[in-house]
C-alpha cells in the first residue's frame, strides 16, 4: 500500500473537510467581490470628487486576492491531505483574508467616493 493511501486510511474524513471548506470559501470569495463590485457604482454620484485610482486599486486587488488565496488553499488542502493532517484550518485561514482584505476595500471605496 503507498503512502498516501496510508494516510488516508488513517484519517479518510480529512480530505471531505478540507474540501468541503474550500466549497465556503469559493462563496465567500465571490461574496466579497460581487460586494466590492457594487460599491463601484457609488462613483457616479461623485463626478469629480472621487479618487478613481482609489477606486481601481481596491477593485483590482479584489479581483486578485480571491482567486490567489483560493489557489493557496487548494495547494494546502491537497498537501496536508496526502499527509493525512486536518486542512481545514488553512482553508479557514485563507477565508479570513479574503473578508480582511474584502472589508479593507469597502473601506478604501467609501474613502474614494
Amino acid at each position: 500500500m503507498t503512502v498516501v493511501a496510508e494516510n488516508l486510511r488513517r484519517n479518510p474524513n480529512a480530505q471531505a473537510r478540507g474540501i468541503g471548506a474550500l466549497v465556503v470559501q469559493a462563496l465567500l470569495s465571490l461574496s466579497m467581490t460581487f460586494l466590492v463590485f457594487m460599491q463601484t457604482f457609488r462613483v457616479a454620484g461623485c463626478g469629480d470628487a472621487c479618487d478613481y485610482g482609489l477606486v481601481n486599486g481596491a477593485w483590482i486587488v479584489q479581483l486578485w486576492v480571491g482567486p490567489l488565496v483560493l489557489l493557496a488553499s487548494i495547494a494546502a488542502v491537497v498537501v496536508l491531505s496526502r499527509k493525512a493532517h486536518e486542512s481545514w484550518w488553512a482553508v479557514g485561514i485563507g477565508a479570513a483574508l479574503v473578508i480582511s482584505v474584502g472589508l479593507v476595500n469597502i473601506i478604501a471605496l467609501n474613502i474614494a467616493t
